[in-house]
Order: C-alpha cells, then structure tokens, then sequence
C-alpha cells in the first residue's frame, strides 16, 4: 500500500461529489460513472500480466460464482474504488463481469483486449495520471502519477518568492490546459 502524502483520496473523493452536485444545480446529471483510483502505476504492469495468464476456465468458474457484496462495490456507481495490489484480483473478475454484461457476450478474449485497449495500454503508452473509458462509464485516475504531477507543480512553484499579496496563474503540466488562479498572501496560497 502507498502512502497517502497529500490525502488524494479524501480529495478526489470530494471533488468528484461536489462536481457531481454542480453539474445536477446546473441541470445536468451524469448517470452510471464509476471512478477508479489505481493506487500505483505498476498496477498496469500488474493487471496486464494477469489478463495475460489468468486460466479462462478458472475465471469463467469464478463469474459464476462471483460474490454480490463484490459485484455491489465494484459496481456502485457512487462509490469510488480502490484498487491496490491486495484487491487487484478481485477487480479484475469484477471487471469482467461488468464487461461482459455491457457488451453481451461470454468471450473472455474479447473482453480481456476491451481492459488492455481501454486501460491498461492507454495509461501505460500515454502515461497519463487519468484516464476515462466512455463505453464503460468509468474515470481511472492513478495515484502515485498524480501525486508526482503535484510534486513537480510544488517543486516549479517552490522558488518563486512571492512579497505581499497577488494573484498568479498555476498551471497543471500533467494536463496541459487546465490552470487555477491563485491568491497569495504572503505563504497562505489560496484557490480563487
């Protein structure tokens, strides 16, 4: 397990219900979007090797048999789960399932190409801290690559020195366009 340094779960979860509740004020409602947080981008490597050399016929036995309280959480569109090496396993079948029921169909094949297609070679060939899957509903985000976007903001804006109060713009190198204004005073950095 990874250490939390600046509490992103607490944050993305958060954020992502309070973006939920501006786009509902706003009239707009986003149903069945499940957010997934990989607690590590060696998960990739991880999940890949797995898809690569999990027995079909053992995991077809495991869908038939496959917990509700798992189905539950991996599929609870409000929740967000966490995926780490202990529960990487149980992600998986549960992905599968998931799959399996949107696109209709027993092959396992074919549905283990859709999670390297959509997850796995995506964020490994991009090496994007984020990444959305718009035919399952679903917003990975990674969580060591996040917080070494942070790092890098946090080392760029570090010996800037700033006298008295101003407003500057921080932009995000990890996603290139998106900026926060910012208001300083002194050391107490606040988001506009």
């Amino acid at each position: 397990m990874t250490t939390d340094k600046y509490g992103l779960e607490n944050i993305i979860r958060e954020f992502y219900e309070e973006f939920k509740g501006y786009l509902k004020r706003t009239g707009i409602e986003i149903k069945g979007l499940r957010l997934r947080i990989l607690e590590s981008s060696d998960l990739l490597l991880e999940l890949s090797y797995m898809i690569n050399t999990y027995n079909i016929n053992k995991l077809r036995q495991e869908l038939n048999t496959i917990d509700k309280s798992l189905l539950e959480q991996i599929s609870n569109y409000d929740n967000i789960y966490i995926i780490n090496k202990e529960n990487l396993r149980e992600f998986y079948i549960g992905e599968i399932y998931l799959l399996r029921q949107i696109y209709n169909t027993d092959d396992i094949n074919k549905l283990n190409k859709k999670i390297l297609e959509y997850v796995v070679d995506v964020m490994e060939n991009e090496k994007a801290a984020a990444t959305s899957v718009p035919e399952t509903k679903e917003i990975y985000i990674i969580k060591d690559r996040l917080e070494n976007g942070i790092d890098e903001i946090l080392n760029e804006f570090g010996p800037i020195n700033i006298n008295g109060p101003s407003i500057i713009r921080l932009g995000l190198p990890l996603f290139g366009v998106v900026s926060a204004p910012l208001y300083t005073e002194g050391k107490n950095i606040k988001k506009m």
